[in-house]
């Protein structure tokens, strides 16, 4: 695994820098992971959240909201909050003994490093399942995967270094006021910082260092160590991050608020929020979308919403389109009980 050095970035240097994660994973099939921060206080979307159109600043990339390739739930980045993004060529890369990794098993190996390094530094780290580690029933890292359709898997992680996450409806106050994102603003409501449970806080060590050592000895791989270019000194890095910045606005823009009149459907579920939306033509289900805290690949909702669209809109219907888009390859949906019932309920 090669460990990339990282240091603060803007949302549009973290968008380009994960597309070369993706890449060179590709196409050297080696893993990759990335250390790094925001400067400015803000949110990190999920990649199935909503996001508000006013809280995007397209000429800085800082305005206030990003977005990451896996879903999960919403978090708080900025100073006090280190972030990890790792890729592997397939998910069974992250426990090599295993035949194939269940989705719900992806988390529990591919963490092992990370609860290593925590518990190295005398925090006692646990990892229940779902999305969230915690420490003493308290959440302290935040954790979502996805799988793309080459295969290639990402795996994200923040972990509250000196910031504890009670501030989130501060945040969501302030970057979403109307609540489009739909978030369960008590989510974090007990989370806490290292700084608060550790006797010696790893505030000024060397997070990749560590990743790099803890990889190697939980994960069973060798691993090298870089340092992320600087975008202003790196032609190829500031090249394709001035390329990607419409991809970019793109990408943290859609989706996007719910359009006027279209039927909603929401219930809490096991990781937050999910919403289900669309539009009837008739009997048919027409643009049906699926937001909210979910762990999926990026084609398998997308996969869903073309499986119902157009369909009579019975139960029997429903039922087999996601039948089948769930059969195939690379296809799961974490963070849902009873998709079909949800979308039902539109009805």
């Amino acid at each position: 695994m090669h460990v990339e050095v990282g240091a603060a970035e803007d949302a549009w240097t973290t968008f380009a820098r994960d597309q070369l994660l993706l890449l060179g994973c590709a196409s050297e099939g080696q893993a990759r992971a990335r250390v790094w921060r925001r400067a400015e206080p803000g949110l990190l979307l999920g990649r199935f959240h909503r996001a508000p159109r006013s809280a995007v600043n397209s000429e800085k990339g800082r305005g206030g909201l990003s977005r990451r390739l896996s879903g999960g739930r919403v978090v708080p980045v900025g100073p006090g909050v280190v972030c990890i993004t790792m890729a592997a060529p397939l998910v069974n890369w992250f426990d090599p003994a295993s035949q194939a990794l269940r989705p719900e098993q992806v988390l529990n190996r591919a963490l092992r490093p990370v609860l290593a390094m925590l518990r190295d530094d005398g925090v006692d780290a646990f990892y229940p399942g779902r999305d969230l580690i915690t420490v003493g029933g308290r959440a302290i890292a935040h954790a979502s995967f996805t799988v793309m359709r080459d295969g290639v898997a990402v795996v994200d992680v923040q972990i509250a270094e000196s910031e504890a996450w009670t501030n989130l409806p501060d945040l969501l106050d302030q970057f979403d006021p109307l609540g489009v994102a739909g978030v369960d603003r008590g989510g974090f409501a007990e989370a806490i910082s290292l700084v608060g449970v550790a006797t010696a806080a790893r505030m000024d060590a060397d997070w990749a260092a560590h990743l790099a050592r803890f990889g190697a000895t939980t994960l069973g791989c060798e691993t090298d160590l870089s340092k992320a270019d600087d975008p202003q000194e790196s032609d190829v890095d500031h090249g394709i991050t001035s390329a990607s910045r419409r991809a970019a606005l793109e990408f943290l823009a859609e989706p996007g608020p719910l359009p006027e009149g279209h039927l909603v459907a929401a219930t809490v579920s096991m990781l937050g929020m999910v919403e289900c939306t669309g539009r009837m033509h008739g009997d048919r289900l027409r643009d049906l979308r699926i937001t909210g805290d979910l762990l999926a690949p990026f084609h398998t909702l997308d996969d869903i919403a073309s499986a119902c669209e157009g369909q009579p809109f019975r139960a029997a219907n429903i039922r087999k389109a996601l039948a089948r888009v769930m059969a195939s390859p690379r296809s799961f949906v974490l963070g849902v009980a009873d998709l079909d019932e949800l979308i039902l309920r539109l009805g």
